[in-house]
């Protein structure tokens, strides 16, 4: 009985052993075919890709609106002023929902750090500015019905 528990523990230690020497021809050969060369330049050649998005810019901006009291009823100029970012912005009008929310204006990628939505009738809209890179900003802003004009 004791001899055939020796066994067992031998072939136990022996099996351990062949395992551990598996795992280390498995990492020789991962060496070899991912020379430690070739791991630099995979990882500088991510790190560019990611660089713009590191560094890049939050949009800074400035709302303004105006009233205008007319035949018609109350409209509005919703004025977009960005102070900070990385161009081409291209700017949004939409209903009160960042997320899911309609797009009734938007203005093509332009350079322009203004832009002006006019015509806007009194309701809640959400202003979405977003950049070359694709980051966006924005807020909710509501246009009133009884507001006076040329605030």
């Amino acid at each position: 009985m004791k001899l055939q528990l020796q066994r067992e523990s031998t072939k136990l230690i022996a099996l351990y052993f062949r395992k551990q020497n598996e795992k280390f021809c498995i990492s020789r050969a991962f060496y070899k075919k991912y020379d430690p060369m070739k791991k630099i330049i995979v990882l500088l050649f991510l790190s560019s890709l990611l660089t713009p998005f590191l560094f890049s810019q939050a949009i800074q901006y400035d709302i303004k609106v105006r009233y205008f009291n007319n035949a018609s009823g109350t409209t509005a100029e919703i004025s977009v002023k960005v102070e900070s970012g990385n161009p081409d912005f291209t700017y949004y009008l939409m209903t009160n929902d960042p997320m899911k929310g309609e797009v009734l204006m938007k203005s093509e990628p332009t350079r322009r750090k203004n832009y002006v939505f006019k015509d806007v009738k009194p309701g809640k809209y959400f202003i979405r500015i977003e950049d070359n890179l694709g980051l966006p900003a924005g807020k909710t802003i509501e246009i009133k019905e009884n507001e006076s004009s040329m605030n």
